[in-house]
């Protein structure tokens, strides 16, 4: 993934956190509405190299940290870790329908699990085992259900100094939106 992408991406969560419409943050970030385009061309990973004056205009606009925009310039980092749901087993799904999840770091260091979809099941907790790098989820009715996913170094990190997962769920669409934030405790097994 590059930069652009990367960069159109986090775009994407900030506004959706700030629920701010596309033509919201073209008035906030440059004063016109008519930039609404070059945002959803952003988004949607059209624009391989953002030329700089729009950069440094949605990074004020929407808060972007030097230290956020800096990891976008790692691959590594730069790389959502999609879930592997091909059962369906964790959403409200119509046979093998499509999920889009994934498991990232959040702009204030804590890990975030994504997701359009409702839940099907109870969620009761995390466990990160630091040993093999499996992150399980653990429901309601006692089941423990491993996720997978590639995690990053950089999401390893993160798990191994956090006690929770935030979980959001996300409206799809052209203007995505938080619809959904809970965040649940996270156990973190180390090999003695």
């Amino acid at each position: 993934m590059g930069f652009g992408e990367a960069f159109g991406r986090l775009i994407k969560v900030k506004r959706g956190t700030e629920g701010l419409t596309q033509q919201e943050l073209a008035v906030r970030a440059f004063g016109d509405e008519g930039y609404k385009t070059r945002i959803s061309e952003l988004e949607n990973g059209k624009v391989s190299n953002p030329q700089a004056k729009t950069i440094d205009a949605l990074v004020v606009a929407l808060g972007i940290s030097e230290e956020e925009l800096s990891q976008l310039n790692t691959e590594e980092d730069a790389q959502w870790h999609y879930i592997d749901d091909t059962q369906g087993d964790y959403f409200d799904l119509p046979g093998r329908d499509s999920v889009k999840g994934w498991i990232d770091v959040t702009m204030g260091g804590g890990v975030a699990l994504r997701h359009d979809r409702p839940w099907e099941i109870e969620i009761k907790g995390f466990e990160f085992f630091a040993e093999n790098g499996s992150l399980v989820l653990l429901t309601a009715d006692g089941s423990r259900r491993p996720f997978r996913c590639a995690l990053s170094k950089r999401i390893v990190d993160q798990l191994l100094i956090a006690d929770h997962i935030y979980v959001n769920l996300w409206e799809r669409g052209p203007q995505p939106m938080v619809l959904e934030y809970r965040h649940f405790p996270l156990k973190v097994f180390r090999l003695s």
